[in-house]
């Protein structure tokens, strides 16, 4: 049997809607895309098959026509290239064609619109809200929102699902799996960029964003996280007027910044906006983990007073502190210009099978540094971000995606910025907010809160550093731990154990007491427990140091 035919079985399998089908195996065609897949391969896909417009391929690079084929299809693919072309798994030529996708989206009748309200809220719309407008203020691919007002006169915007979207969604997303594994069969260059997992992410990604319970729940996330901040709005959430398909919100006073962008009348303060806004984004990134994943103009309302409001929070990622680290390790060499850690930094980080050639790696971000600083000496992130991928994957390594889409966020919120400060640089911002968060980590309040779950992790069994040794002590206290050491002076490896051991039991047991506040105290706080943390901390700088000094 031929290579690939089990996929293309697949592909005539996918269900009921094999018009779709055909439908998206001619666009790929007429582009000269699909012929190399089903090569010599008889069958039902080839008999849609057709041959390639001539002009629609005619002195097209690969890329273009991918992107063609893809705005022919639809929403859902236009989605798809956009999401390639910052996953990094694809050439830099591709992801600079696919970056110009657009979403174009016709709204849908308004009584359809209102069949699917009154049919998720259960009730007449006149009903649900005092006034309705019939006509869109935005219109994309999965939902389009309109004004309305709540009888007690509260300006609100209610997004609302297209109707049908959804079986139309799991269709292409059933197609799209199904050519992924069909590339990733049949394309030998493609399969090291895992076709099926990036499919995988993406059919995740785009469901998520079909369940508004979802997205109402990000935004009261957010809400929570910066209700402090009085320079910062997120819309309230209308719970009783929202469901999976329905979401009701305040509808902010103000304008996008796309629009202010285009107006430039001079009423904002560009560079303190494009600050804040930045400031915004680098907290929700590097303090909370949790961050809105669509920085783009459209999102972001310049409101009264210049503060920050921000919408559509369907689109989330949460970052774990070692990724975060990463970033802002990247950024802090990237702004020195110190290409050797740079380098240290993402072989650290990043994936490579074979040998890397430290030295080379390191040159070439050298120079790349060099020509991306230019005269100015400022790093663009965004820019960078383009040429630590293709250097990275000249060397055969590979970014974590879930890095390589945090730096993509990062870069399009400088992009973003720029557009009412033309001399922004994230790089500062990046550099003052790391710094400010890490001194509020350091505060005695903050670091008593980590040694309290730390303890409740201990006590639940959950993963933690500390558990480990946990494990320590329950082997010595079960008689099941035994040391064998090779050394010509027992007594100092000895030595070196004990104070190991003891060094731990202080690490382990000094939050402990902290947390049970003995007497006496000084400015509410527990000496006995100040003291005993800091012995900890000393004690195991120390043992670290003479590890270290035991290598050399």
């Amino acid at each position: 049997m031929m290579r690939g035919m089990p996929t293309i079985r697949r592909l005539s399998h996918l269900g009921p809607d094999s018009a779709r089908l055909a439908h998206t195996i001619r666009v790929l065609s007429r582009w000269g895309l699909f012929a190399q897949l089903v090569d010599r391969a008889p069958g039902w896909a080839t008999k849609h098959a057709v041959a390639p417009d001539g002009e629609l391929v005619k002195g097209r690079s690969q890329a273009d026509r991918v992107r063609g084929a893809l705005q022919e299809l639809g929403p859902i693919y236009v989605k798809l290239g956009q999401l390639l072309s910052v996953s990094g798994a694809v050439p830099a030529d591709w992801e600079a064609s696919l970056a110009q996708l657009q979403e174009h989206a016709a709204p849908q009748p308004v009584d359809q619109i209102r069949a699917v309200i009154e049919a998720e809220l259960g009730a007449p719309v006149d009903e649900l809200f005092a006034s309705f407008d019939p006509e869109p203020i935005g219109v994309a691919s999965i939902a389009q929102v309109h004004p309305a007002t709540l009888h007690d006169g509260t300006a609100v915007a209610v997004k609302v699902q297209h109707a049908g979207i959804d079986a139309d969604v799991h269709a292409d997303l059933d197609i799209i799996s199904a050519l992924a594994g069909l590339i990733e069969d049949r394309v030998p260059a493609a399969a090291p960029f895992r076709p099926r997992d990036l499919a995988a992410q993406f059919r995740r990604r785009t469901l998520a964003e079909l369940d508004f319970r979802r997205e109402a729940a990000n935004a009261r996330r957010f809400a929570e996280a910066f209700h402090d901040d009085a320079d910062v709005h997120f819309p309230t959430v209308v719970d009783e007027r929202s469901s999976g398909r329905v979401l009701t919100l305040e509808l902010l006073e103000g304008r996008s910044l796309g629009d202010v962008e285009a107006a430039a009348d001079g009423t904002l303060d560009g560079p303190a906006f494009a600050r804040r806004t930045a400031e915004l984004w680098l907290t929700m990134i590097f303090r909370d983990g949790f961050v809105h994943a669509d920085p783009h103009p459209g999102n972001i309302f310049v409101l009264p007073g210049g503060r920050v409001g921000v919408i559509d929070c369907g689109m989330v990622l949460r970052v774990e502190p070692s990724t975060r680290n990463a970033l802002a390790a990247i950024g802090a060499a990237a702004s020195a210009g110190n290409a050797q850690q740079l380098a240290t930094t993402l072989l650290a980080v990043c994936d490579h099978a074979g040998p890397v050639d430290e030295e080379a790696f390191a040159e070439d971000l050298e120079r790349s540094l060099t020509l991306i600083a230019g005269t100015s000496g400022s790093i663009p992130l965004r820019q960078l971000v383009l040429e630590m991928r293709s250097i990275v994957r000249t060397h055969g390594l590979a970014i974590p995606a879930r890095l390589n889409l945090l730096a993509q966020i990062a870069g399009e919120l400088e992009g973003t910025a720029r557009g009412v400060d033309p001399g922004f640089h994230i790089m500062p911002a990046l550099q003052a907010v790391v710094r400010r968060v890490t001194e509020e980590r350091l505060r005695p309040e903050a670091l008593l809160a980590r040694a309290e779950q730390a303890v409740r992790d201990l006590t639940l069994g959950r993963p933690h550093p500390l558990r480990d040794v946990r494990a320590l002590f329950d082997r010595l206290a079960s008689g099941e731990f035994e040391v064998t050491v090779k050394h010509t002076d027992a007594d100092e490896a000895v030595d070196r154990l004990t104070y190991g051991l003891l060094t731990a039991a202080l690490l382990v047991g000094a939050p402990i007491v902290w947390h049970a506040d003995p007497p006496p105290h000084r400015n509410g706080v527990s000496l006995v427990g100040a003291a005993l943390t800091g012995a900890s901390v000393l004690m195991a700088g120390d043992l670290v140091r003479r590890m270290r000094r035991g290598k050399r």
